[in-house]
C-alpha cells in the first residue's frame, strides 16, 4: 500500500512541474455561476491535450481534474 501512495505522490509532483499545469493558475475560466456560451481558454486547451495524452498512456485513469486558487478549473473524462 505504501508503494501505491508513493507512486501517486511522484505522479502529482511530476504533473505539478509541467508548464501546462504551472501556467493554469489565473488563466483558466471559472465556471462558478456562469451562464450562456463559455469558451475554453488556450491554457484550458493545453490541459485538455495533456490530459488526453495521459489518459491514452494510463488506461487506469477514469478522469482527471485540476482546480486553481482562483476557482478556475478543468475536467476531462
Amino acid at each position: 500500500m505504501k508503494v501505491f501512495f508513493s507512486g501517486i505522490s511522484g505522479n502529482v509532483d511530476f504533473l505539478a512541474s509541467l508548464p501546462e499545469v504551472e501556467n493554469a493558475n489565473g488563466a483558466l475560466r471559472s465556471y462558478t455561476g456562469a451562464t450562456g456560451n463559455l469558451f475554453v481558454t488556450p491554457e484550458g486547451r493545453a490541459l485538455e491535450g495533456l490530459f488526453a495524452h495521459l489518459g491514452s498512456a494510463y488506461k487506469g485513469y477514469s478522469f482527471m481534474t485540476l482546480g486553481t486558487e482562483d476557482f478556475g478549473g478543468h475536467w476531462v473524462s
